[in-house]
């Protein structure tokens, strides 16, 4: 007999109706107060009579506890522990759930785009991991946060590089787990699995598996509407709001996950702060239970009619509910909820059990078919190199070795060096590796900086020290490493001439990757922008412009200002005359007349013109387009430039290219503004003082009230 106890503080009540009941007080009750009906038969029937009426208050109990539970009513509550502002609550994304027709679409489309996996050789074998990070994404918009692990593999076949094959059962593996749903109990694996073979791979075959839910139901629960009962029998209902925490009692499908979402009135998803639940008995059982308390009465009441104990406990067992649990489709749950905020709503989303979906795919080895692959050896941990056969050609000699960007380049770790009693120096040296005669050479430079083409690369000599241009296929320096502050574009070397990447006084000048001189390194600075060289000289500051092959455009006597952008003219200004010219990106004067005493660069087709102490503005054509009558325009951004008045009032201002007035404030505190943009941001003021910060468009990012 399997005995089933009532407690007398009945808060979850779950019966399990099957075998023979007895009823028990609680452990520390007294050996008088037992009410359990399993040994009535070694009672004399006093003993009985006594026994069974207290396991029939006992029941009575329970059962009147437990329709407490299930029917009460909604109350709204009156909590202190409701946050205190909004600025208090916390929010996350709405639930959005691929269902897994939605699933199947996307993940067919990612599975398009080659799989591929990564290789660790050692001398005692292979782990083997598979690059899933894109699949998983997509997977993880199908899982509810409590799922479990959403993707699985299994391995069928695997080709190695030097053409021979292996089959799943061929190999011994580690890091797999029996998939939960898999009838078949293959091995599995997550995220890697080892082979004890130390030959590199070429490709595998395995067989995805994955599980998402078919489709999910979506029940909105408030104030108002307190209950839904669906039509098959399933039901939920809102017992309580009490500020930030919600209760629930929920019947639903025995194997259905379920997420419950707080909602405030705007519809955000407050976050969560915890939960409790129990189970509570179904409906059905509640009837059975209710049938064994009427036959239990009916016994007390007839209890002379036994002869014995004997044949009331023959009685007592006959009347004993069938075990129907496992008929039982809907189970009952009794929810409490808190959230970082007060939820106006409450929507409980019931999922459909998830189903699998199996995919077989080849994946190819990430790393490109070479001659020599890095392999540890088990016994030593050193590095070295095997080939196609897992046979060593260069032995294993290294702390570490790491691929770089270049296919015959390594940098390999050769072990550490101590600098004080608590600190040491990692030593590491760059090495190329001829695959054809298993032999290294050590690299002539300390650091990797950059790969610039398919045979160049930037190095540096050392930490701090200066960078070079090294040709890898002909093994020797395009340009020799004396140079600092390096820029690379268009196939052009920017630097200044250096030892160490510190210092002050510098000299610039432009080559081309493979060293030819394009402008001398004696200038104070130099910058490339779009097909254009800006570079400024130590005399004088004089700004000259060059094309990409170092021909000058701009004339002699002039200084320069601004840049090419947009098909937009730099400004020029004669060195004695002071008189002002627009020079084109083709290197042609343009002819009209610039009477102002000062013309600024051009900022989105539009230059700042002043003259007598005012200014205006004029447009890439030289035509003014804004009057003389600011005290100060600003650099154009992309529509409107910002303005103050030159009537006293030092109004701001934002105005449009034909001085329309956008907006207008008693003031400004502060402007950031960059030429060629638009991400100025004002920070302004009204006639009340009130402060505000504009974007470039006038729009209102923050106010002060």
């Amino acid at each position: 007999m399997r005995p089933i106890r009532i407690f007398l503080h009945l808060i979850t009540l779950f019966f399990l109706l099957c075998g023979t009941v007895a009823f028990a007080a609680p452990n520390d009750a007294k050996e008088e107060n037992d009410t359990g009906l399993d040994d009535i038969s070694s009672l004399n029937m006093s003993e009985a009579r006594i026994r069974l009426e207290r396991a029939i208050n006992e029941l009575s109990q329970g059962l009147a506890t437990l329709d407490k539970i299930k029917n009460v009513h909604f109350e709204l509550g009156t909590t202190d522990s409701e946050p205190s502002s909004r600025e208090d609550e916390g929010y996350l994304s709405n639930f959005n759930l691929l269902t897994k027709k939605e699933l199947d679409r996307l993940v067919a489309t990612e599975l398009k785009k080659p799989l591929t996996f990564r290789q660790r050789i050692t001398s005692a074998g292979s782990d083997v991991e598979l690059s899933l990070d894109a699949l998983n994404e997509i997977l993880a918009r199908s899982q509810t946060p409590d799922s479990d692990y959403a993707l699985y593999y299994t391995v069928q076949h695997i080709t190695f590089i030097d053409g021979s094959e292996m089959r799943a059962a061929d190999f011994m593996i580690e890091d797999a787990a029996t998939h939960p749903n898999n009838n078949e109990e293959e091995i599995i694996y997550r995220n890697a699995f080892t082979i004890l073979v130390n030959k590199p791979i070429a490709k595998m075959r395995i067989k995805l598996v994955y599980h998402a839910c078919p489709d999910y139901k979506k029940v909105v629960l408030n104030q108002s509407s307190t209950e839904v009962t669906l039509d098959n029998g399933e039901y939920y209902r809102l017992t309580q709001i009490d500020g930030d925490s919600v209760s629930l009692i929920m019947s639903l499908p025995k194997e259905a996950q379920y997420v419950v979402e707080g909602l405030t009135p705007e519809g955000k998803s407050l976050e969560s702060r915890g939960r409790s639940s129990s189970s509570l008995p179904s409906d059905e059982q509640i009837k059975r239970i209710h049938t064994y308390y009427q036959q239990l009465v009916e016994t007390r009441d007839n209890i002379d009619s036994y002869p014995d104990t004997q044949r009331l406990q023959a009685h007592l067992d006959s009347l004993m509910p069938e075990d129907n649990q496992a008929k039982e489709t809907l189970r009952t749950i009794r929810l409490t909820m808190y959230f970082r905020g007060k939820p106006e709503n409450v929507a409980i989303y019931r999922l459909d059990a998830p189903e699998n979906t199996t995919l077989t795919k080849e994946v190819v080895n990430r790393d490109a078919a070479q001659l020599l692959y890095i392999a540890q050896d088990s016994k030593t941990n050193r590095y070295g190199f095997i080939d196609i056969s897992g046979k060593w050609q260069i032995a294993p000699q290294f702390e570490d070795i790491r691929p770089t960007k270049v296919s015959s380049l390594y940098e390999m770790r050769m072990g550490t060096r101590p600098l004080s009693k608590t600190i040491s120096e990692i030593i590491t040296r760059y090495y190329f590796v001829n695959d054809k005669r298993h032999t290294l050479s050590q690299a002539p430079f300390k650091n990797l900086s950059e790969v610039l083409t398919d045979s160049l690369i930037l190095v540096q000599k050392e930490s701090n020290g200066s960078f070079g241009v090294y040709d890898i296929k002909r093994h020797q320096f395009a340009i020799p490493m004396k140079y600092v502050n390096v820029e690379t574009a268009d196939n052009l070397f920017i630097a200044s001439l250096g030892e160490r990447t510190y210092g002050f006084e510098r000299r610039y000048g432009v080559s081309t990757l493979q060293g030819k001189e394009i402008l001398p390194f004696r200038f104070k600075g130099i910058d490339k922008v779009d097909n254009f060289i800006y570079a400024t000289t130590y005399d004088n500051d004089q700004r000259d412009i060059y094309t990409l092959t170092g021909k000058k455009i701009n004339p002699e006597n002039y200084q320069t200002s601004g840049l090419f952008i947009n098909n937009q003219p730099v400004v020029l200004k004669h060195h004695q005359t002071g008189e002002y010219r627009l020079l084109n990106a083709k290197g042609q004067l343009l002819s009209v007349k610039l009477p102002y005493d000062e013309v600024t660069p051009f900022s989105n087709g539009m230059a700042v013109v002043e003259k007598d102490n005012v200014q205006g503005a004029i447009d890439a054509m030289g035509r003014l387009r804004i009057p003389l009558e600011y005290d100060d325009i600003y650099p154009f951004q992309k529509n409107y430039a910002a303005a103050q008045t030159a009537d006293g009032s030092r109004d701001f201002l934002i105005i449009d290219r034909k001085n329309n007035v956008i907006k207008r404030f008693a003031g400004s505190t502060s402007l950031s503004v960059q030429r060629n943009g638009n991400d100025a941001i004002y920070h302004v003021y009204d006639e009340n003082r009130r402060k505000f910060m504009l974007d470039a468009d006038g729009n209102v990012l923050q106010r002060d009230e």
